[in-house]
């Protein structure tokens, strides 16, 4: 029997063998000729379409499981660069479509995608290139659509398993002036039972992540027939420094840190009504935020900000956040020195000029109704803000904190009530408020505010800048209550009080004002009405210090800060603003009051100058009211030291002194030895005895003022004299001896006139008293009224200036010594005491050149006048050569010969021979004798041109001692003369 296998086939029946053959055939189609049409259909198609060149690694087909597979695919841009590509993609089709009439996979996964996406201006991009590429390379297609069929509906696809993964995406954002790179990956979609069959639904997954540590995870299902899905989402991460670093170019500031997250569920589902969305369960978060500005600076931390449990919904556009909290959070708010706030400045407002202009979005007449937002609470936990301002002379840095405000039952509805409260610390004080009011709109405002032990320090660096004062000690404190039926009526009812203020002045380092409590009572405001009512004003154990200077300013002058000036002046026309502003604000004080009060008050203007201090001050100032032209009554008394009265009594428009007011002020037994300490420190002497009266009267009429003033003193005499620095050394017993008639008594008028509105406005002459022009006269400069005796006209004939070396008196100087000797003779009780002054250098010296002239006459006699004489450079040479001095002079003959451009050299003699002299003068020996000899010779000649003048003058005279002086700038040598009361 034959076994062949040839034999063995020719049995097999031919049908079986034809299905062999096809069998194969269709084997061998599917596993290498699918794959083959497929690589080389995809390679054709991305070359020609996108300009894309495509590596397949490897592509496999079953065609028994109908499964496809590709490996590492990737696709390259005409220059080479890699634009996108995957590691696996893997179809599996599933027979069982034929049940199901629908097309069924049981596998469909893509994996490891990555690709790179670029952005190169407004328009252009990675993907709209291709798009346009493709576009480009498509052929001509029908342009008449074809016919609408109203049953095309959703195709009927199954998928078992759907697996999407992308290893990266590296975009690239080349449109920001500073270009943006990230990465996003890894990402990650799963679909279990995905199906577009009525009422089926698949479990599906989906996970992100940037390479900054951004995540977002999704878990659900989704229906697409009808379109329902539920599921939960999941983000967390570092999104807003990446938001901040591609938005860099556009913020003035950087996102350092914050951690944001977020969670919820969502349910959508599609009805006849339209679609219904839920979002609840909705818990959010941000965490650590860190913001700084681009120059470094910090401006705001926020530890965390919570909403819990919240939910959404729509088309019912309703939502609730039971809570909202923000908790420790801190703001640095600084105002820089040209005014702006830097929290303004955060976002880059200069766009570029190409940019295009945004046409107005179009909306239509319908509108959807609003949503309605509620929450329970909105709270702000431990925050503080820390406020520098550079905008003025001394920076100030003032830090709010803990701040704590809760807001609750807020929302959108109409007439929504709501309460609010806040508490603010300020440095030891606080501010808090509570207050309820309705919203939509802002109506029905009620609450209540205080203030508690504010220190007043803080406004110190703003008070630098308008006054030369320290505010070193100050509380303020108000409790008050706010009401109104619209924020533009608002009126409040308050108590206000200012304890413990002490103000000193920098300069003389002395208080300057101060209280114990200042209370304003019931205090009634309502701006609509431009309307302030005050019950009353006590300000209790005040003091204060006022002294009028002998050039006449006041303490007001001393302490304000001179305004910067400017080049124009403003104009004098009523501005539109001016007149458009409405009426002044009405302000009415029931009374001020005055209570066991002191101060300090001093005129150093008078001819003799009034210094006292004020205690047991009270008093009142009747009711004041801006709209009544009625002025107010005035009423002060307080005692004077020890036995001394200060009454002040009148009128005055308070709102408005320059108007119509009437003050007399009267001072009576007032000590005069009270005065010491004032004419110690200016004049060095003690006020021994004496008594004064003052009476002072001030009248004013629509700015123009008459002011009768008396001085009147009693038994005045001065007392020793003190050594005090600074003093000045004044003939006070000569003014005293002037002013004071027979029986002791000195009476002075101080008529004053003149517009206070006129910012020239000053103490005039006073009128018919020639004594106070002589007083004024002799306490400043006792020489000038001498010389104004002698009708001189020399500024100072109290000094006498002499050259260097010499006891010569010039004419000029004589002309002073005739003057004075005029004026001495005038008044006999004086006593003229005259310096012996030199000056060690300038005077040694010019003796020393007096010496060497006479060595130099001695040798070349009158020739020696003339330096470059033959005779006298020997007698220099000689002189020269005793004193062996160095250099040699051939050296110094040498460093003044010079070669002319003929060639020739010659000696700049007078050079050398000053050279040689100045030198020869060093050498001179000169003794101490010899500066004093100069000294009492300079005071013998001034005595002797006086004596000259007028014998009788000699017992007047007397020399004084010798005194090293400084030379003027002029290099002469000045003797002062110093005036006194003959003893």
């Amino acid at each position: 029997m034959d076994n062949s296998p040839k034999q063995q086939l020719a049995k097999i029946p031919k049908r079986w063998k034809w299905l062999g053959i096809i069998l194969s055939l269709y084997a061998l189609a599917g596993f290498l000729l699918v794959p083959w049409l497929i690589s080389s259909s995809l390679t054709d198609l991305t070359q020609k379409r996108l300009q894309l060149t495509s590596h397949i690694e490897k592509v496999r087909f079953n065609p028994f499981t109908f499964t496809l597979e590709i490996d590492q695919l990737v696709l390259q841009q005409p220059d080479g660069s890699e634009f996108a590509g995957f590691d696996k993609l893997k179809v599996n089709f599933q027979t069982t479509s034929l049940f199901y009439w629908a097309w069924s996979f049981k596998e469909v996964h893509l994996l490891g995608l990555h690709s790179t996406i670029e952005r190169q201006n407004e328009t252009d991009n990675t993907l709209s290139t291709l798009a346009q590429r493709w576009q480009a390379s498509a052929e001509q297609q029908q342009t008449t659509a074809p016919p609408a069929n109203a049953n095309d509906t959703l195709p009927r696809i199954r998928i078992s398993d759907i697996q999407f993964s992308i290893a990266r995406i590296d975009l690239l954002d080349q449109v920001p002036a500073t270009p943006f790179a990230t990465q996003l990956g890894p990402i990650h979609f799963g679909v279990s039972d995905f199906s577009t069959l009525p009422n089926k639904t698949g479990k599906q997954q989906f996970s992100f992540a940037t390479e900054q540590g951004a995540k977002l995870s999704w878990s659900g299902n989704i229906s697409l027939a009808p379109l329902a899905s539920e599921g939960s989402v999941a983000i967390e991460g570092p999104y807003l420094p990446l938001i901040s670093d591609y938005l860099q170019d556009t913020l003035n500031f950087k996102i350092l840190a914050g951690d944001f997250d977020i969670d919820f569920n969502y349910a959508i589902a599609e009805s006849s009504n339209g679609i219904n969305v839920t979002i609840d369960k909705i818990h959010a978060g941000l965490h650590n935020l860190n913001l700084v500005s681009d120059n470094g600076e910090p401006l705001h931390k926020l530890k965390s900000l919570a909403v819990s449990n919240a939910i959404v919904e729509w088309p019912a556009q309703r939502a609730h956040i039971p809570d909202i909290a923000l908790n420790n959070g801190e703001l640095w708010v600084s105002k820089h020195s040209d005014g702006t706030i830097n929290l303004t400045q955060l976002i880059n407002t200069e766009q570029p000029s190409s940019a295009p202009t945004e046409k107005p979005t179009q909306t239509t007449s319908e509108s959807s109704a609003p949503w309605q937002v509620t929450t329970h609470k909105i709270s702000i936990n431990d925050w503080q803000v820390q406020f520098n301002d550079n905008s003025i002379g001394s920076p100030a840095s003032i830090l709010v904190g803990p701040i704590n405000i809760s807001a609750k039952n807020i929302g959108t509805q109409a007439n929504q009530l709501i309460g609010i409260d806040a508490i603010l610390g300020v440095t030891e004080g606080s501010l808090s408020l509570n207050t309820e009011l309705l919203i939509n709109p802002v109506a029905n405002i009620a609450g209540t505010y205080s203030v508690d032990a504010i220190p007043l320090q803080l406004i110190q660096p703003y008070l630098a800048d308008y006054a030369k004062v320290e505010l070193q000690t100050g509380l303020l404190a108000i409790q008050g209550t706010l009401e109104g039926e619209t924020p533009t009526a608002i009126t409040t009812r308050a108590d206000l009080q200012i304890s413990q203020l002490n103000i000193i002045e920098n300069v003389t380092n002395t208080r300057l004002l101060g209280w114990n409590e200042l209370n304003v009572n019931d205090v009634y405001a309502a701006p609509h009405n431009n309307e302030v009512n005050i019950a009353s004003i006590a300000l209790s154990e005040m003091y204060a210090d006022f002294v009028i200077a002998a050039d006449s300013t006041t303490t007001i002058d001393r302490i304000m800060v001179e305004a910067k000036s400017t080049n124009t002046e403003p104009e004098s026309t009523p501005s539109a603003t001016d007149e458009n502003s409405g009426p002044p604000m009405a302000l009415t004080i029931g009374k001020i009051e005055i209570l066991q009060s002191a101060g300090h008050f001093a005129d150093l203007s008078l001819p003799l100058p009034f210094d006292t201090h004020i205690t047991k001050l009270h008093g009142e100032l009747s009711t004041l009211a801006s709209a009544s032209t009625q002025p107010s009554q005035l009423s002060l008394e307080g005692q004077v030291d020890e036995y001394g009265l200060m009454r002040a009594n009148g009128y005055l428009s308070a709102m408005d002194p320059t108007k119509n007011s009437d003050i007399k002020l009267v001072f009576r037994n007032v000590n005069v030895p009270s005065f010491s300490p004032y004419s110690i420190k200016f004049a060095g002497r003690e006020v021994q005895s004496g008594k004064l009266d003052l009476n002072l009267e001030y009248k004013l009429n629509d700015g123009k003022m008459q002011a009768n003033n008396n001085v009147v003193l009693y038994d005045l005499a001065l007392g020793k004299k003190l050594d005090q620095p600074g003093a000045v050394d004044l003939p006070l017993d000569l003014a005293l001896a002037l002013l004071k008639d027979g029986n002791g008594k000195i009476d002075v008028d101080l008529p004053i006139t003149g517009d206070v509105n006129d910012p020239k406005f000053g103490i005039g002459k006073v009128a018919g008293k020639a004594i106070t022009r002589l007083i004024t006269n002799i306490v400043t400069s006792p020489f000038k009224l001498l010389a104004s005796l002698a009708g001189s006209s020399s500024e100072d004939i109290g000094n006498i200036a002499f050259d260097a070396g010499s006891s010569n008196i010039t004419p000029p100087e004589l002309e002073k010594i005739h003057a004075l000797t005029k004026a001495l003779a005038q008044r006999p009780n004086l006593q003229l005491s005259i310096g012996a002054a030199f000056e060690p250098k300038l005077d040694g010296r010019a003796l020393k050149a007096q010496k060497l002239d006479a060595l130099l006459i001695a040798e070349a006699g009158e020739n020696s006048k003339v330096l470059t004489h033959p005779k006298t450079l020997r007698a220099l040479e000689n002189l020269y050569k005793q004193y062996r001095l160095e250099p040699s002079l051939n050296v110094l003959d040498q460093s003044h010969t010079k070669q002319s451009q003929e060639g020739k050299q010659t000696v700049d003699t007078l050079a050398y021979a000053n050279q040689i002299k100045n030198k020869l003068i060093d050498q001179q020996p000169l003794d101490q004798t010899e500066l004093h000899t100069l000294a009492k010779a300079r005071a013998q000649v001034i005595q002797n041109a006086i004596t000259e003048r007028n014998i009788a003058i000699t017992k007047q005279i007397q020399l004084g001692e010798l005194e090293a002086v400084k030379a003027t700038k002029q290099k002469q040598i000045v003797t002062e003369l110093e005036i006194n009361v003959k003893k």
